[in-house]
């Protein structure tokens, strides 16, 4: 994926109208609490994410097909997995789910990858740019590409990264990767 359709992902995903959007996993995962795979259509059966401002940010993104994977990591957490699909390939089919479930399912480790020692707790405390920046800082993006991705200023950037550094009480980018992979 793409910077530019990395920030338009990150834009869709933060819009207030995905909260109902994704109304059907939410509901259907705190009934289970066990692994669970649904396609967009099981997901968003009245739609919601193809109506008005977020079908244009989701049509900026150039998918459309996506399966969601939820699976609980411990007590506390768990961890989420998208796969999109491009436009042009069309929605996933329910075999595609399933087998998508059974190898997400069997892949333990994949969900335990990359937890912060408080298991995440701190991160929905940070500002929705904040974790956008946070995200490009654990993928090992730099500054310059960092602004050129969410459109804003290398100084604008600096500042976020400042905020996100002191949040997880870190002091450079090698720091926090370290703190997300459990090696500190």
């Amino acid at each position: 994926m793409g910077e530019g359709q990395w920030t338009a992902v990150a834009a869709a995903v933060e819009h207030p109208a995905m909260a109902s959007a994704a109304k059907g996993f939410g509901e259907a995962w705190m009934n289970t609490r066990e692994p669970i795979t649904m396609n967009r259509e099981k997901i968003d059966p009245e739609n919601v994410a193809r109506e008005g401002e977020l079908k244009e940010m989701w049509d900026r993104t150039g998918f459309d097909g996506l399966i969601m994977s939820g699976h609980p990591v411990d007590e506390e957490s768990y961890s989420h997995i998208v796969i999109y699909r491009k436009m042009s390939k069309g929605a996933f089919t329910e075999r595609q789910t399933q087998m998508a479930h059974i190898v997400l399912s069997e892949v333990k480790w994949l969900h335990a990858q990359g937890w912060p020692e408080d298991r995440g707790a701190t991160i929905p405390k940070l500002t929705p740019r904040q974790r956008s920046v946070l995200t490009m800082l654990t993928g090992g993006h730099s500054r310059k590409e960092m602004a050129s991705a969410l459109e804003i200023s290398e100084n604008t950037i600096s500042g976020y990264v400042k905020d996100v550094y002191r949040h997880f009480d870190v002091h450079s980018q090698t720091d926090l990767v370290r703190k997300f992979s459990g090696m500190t």
